[in-house]
């Protein structure tokens, strides 16, 4: 459920960043009397300060994304599935820690990072 608020998160702030971007520019392009060179008026300042949000919020959405992505590859290659339990060909260990079940030859939980060997 974390992962796909995480997701949901990360898509929302890159999508609105990325309209913020493109509104402030056509908003700059089609006003007629400012020339957003120093000294800024408040309307101009506005914009400016509007624009730069956009692109922070692009930014960090795009990071957010991508630990998203990272996360889950690295959960899948370090975290056995569970539905092989019963058929006792999983070789896992559990962190002493968090409980978290890991294979074997993981020297660190994906989980807490504790240090399993």
């Amino acid at each position: 459920m974390k992962k796909i608020i995480g997701f949901i998160i990360g898509a929302l702030m890159t999508f609105i960043g990325f309209i913020n971007i493109i509104i402030t520019n056509i908003e700059m392009s089609t006003a007629r009397g400012y020339t957003f060179r120093l000294p800024y008026t408040e309307y101009e300042a506005g914009v400016i300060i509007t624009k730069y949000i956009g692109i922070g919020m692009l930014i960090i959405g795009i990071i957010i994304l991508l630990l998203m992505i990272v996360s889950k590859i690295y959960y899948s290659k370090n975290v056995q599935d569970m539905s092989d339990v019963g058929n006792g060909r999983v070789n896992f260990i559990s962190c002493p820690v968090c409980n978290c079940k890991t294979t074997r030859d993981s020297e660190y939980c994906p989980k807490c990072n504790h240090k399993l060997k």
